[in-house]
């Protein structure tokens, strides 16, 4: 397993890359926005709708699409919408026909939902296992090369401002509005977001399937485990996603949409549950048994949002559905 803690005289045991935001960037969005679609429903509509409000004035700096694994019979289009600032994020939801789609009032098969992160840029780890890589932020801001990798807690010391990171928190505090089929809910608390990526196309078709044998299932515990143990680990929502290579080739396969409710809540499953050494150890014997020579792209971003920092919208969504039963507990329904 990897040391807890920087080890001193540290020299990590392979390159990484951090993602460098410049000085007047100083916050970001991230939203992740689905169609959920029940058994035998149709959300052909609502995806070329969403796609048609994207590419309109105002819309994201750009949208990567997945498909996220079924739950509970359902399946949902999401699309990962990065934007320069909440601030252009609010002009976008501001729009006249971007409130008209997602305050429709749905009924039936369909179901549409909403939930955005935002995050100033020092309150940020984005950390790559390579460079040149093309999702998220990367694809705006230079990289570096750094060594604060390959221990835990070094996540956290790559977050520019960690001196002024919140202690751990509940993080379960919403202000909650209904409207017909619509519930809509805005953190008091501060909020921990990670989308952790895997790319696997500039492997040989060997080195893939032995990842996709040996690492796959591994990520698919961990991820039944954290939607299943909010009490216990802290995680709101955890959902597994497989990439939809469309306007957009981001060079990923798969990615990991985790809500906790604080970078301490999040450290503490990464470096003391066995789903996550399990993940480790899954990745490190692949690696092993390929003498250490595959190109896998992996990453992450990390955001810490302060109050207020983290929107949700769900309408007509099952009961299940993200961060949804956060807010049926607040609202009392």
């Amino acid at each position: 397993m990897l040391p807890k803690g920087r080890p001193e005289n540290w020299e990590p045991p392979h390159d990484a890359f951090t993602s460098v935001f410049p000085e007047d960037w100083p916050e970001v969005a991230i939203s992740a926005i689905g169609v959920q679609i029940a058994p035998g429903g149709d959300g052909a509509g609502l995806v070329q709708a969403l796609a048609a409000l994207f590419t309109s004035d105002g819309g994201p700096l750009h949208v990567e699409q997945s498909e996220a694994q079924e739950r509970f019979g359902f399946k949902e289009t999401l699309f990962f919408a990065y934007w320069r600032s909440p601030e252009q994020f609010r002009q976008w939801t501001d729009q006249a026909a971007v409130r008209a789609l997602f305050g429709q009032p749905l009924t039936g098969l369909v179901g549409l939902w909403s939930e955005t992160s935002c995050a100033a840029t020092e309150l940020i780890d984005p950390n790559y296992s390579m460079d040149g890589v093309r999702w998220g932020f990367s694809r705006y801001v230079p990289r570096k090369l750094e060594k604060e990798h390959f221990y835990y807690g070094s996540m956290r010391r790559r977050m520019a401002g960690r001196a002024r990171l919140p202690g751990a928190s509940a993080g379960a505090g919403f202000a909650v509005t209904r409207n017909g089929s619509v519930i809509e809910g805005v953190s008091k608390d501060h909020s921990c977001t990670i989308r952790s990526v895997v790319g696997l196309s500039l492997c040989s078709p060997a080195q893939r399937r032995d990842f996709i044998d040996g690492v796959y299932p591994a990520y698919a515990r961990a991820a039944d485990y954290l939607a299943r143990s909010r009490a216990e680990s802290g995680c709101f929502s955890a959902r597994l996603c497989t990439e939809v290579h469309g306007a957009i080739d981001a060079g990923i396969d798969s990615s990991f949409l985790g809500y906790f409710a604080s970078l301490d809540a999040l450290e503490a499953w990464v470096h003391n549950h066995p789903t996550h050494d399990d993940i480790i150890a899954s990745a490190l014997s692949v690696l092993q048994r390929h003498q250490f020579q595959m190109p896998i792209n992996l990453g992450h971003e990390v955001l810490v949002s302060r109050p207020g920092g983290l929107h949700l919208v769900y309408n007509n969504c099952h009961a299940e559905t993200g961060l949804l039963p956060l807010l049926n507990e607040t609202s009392g329904t």
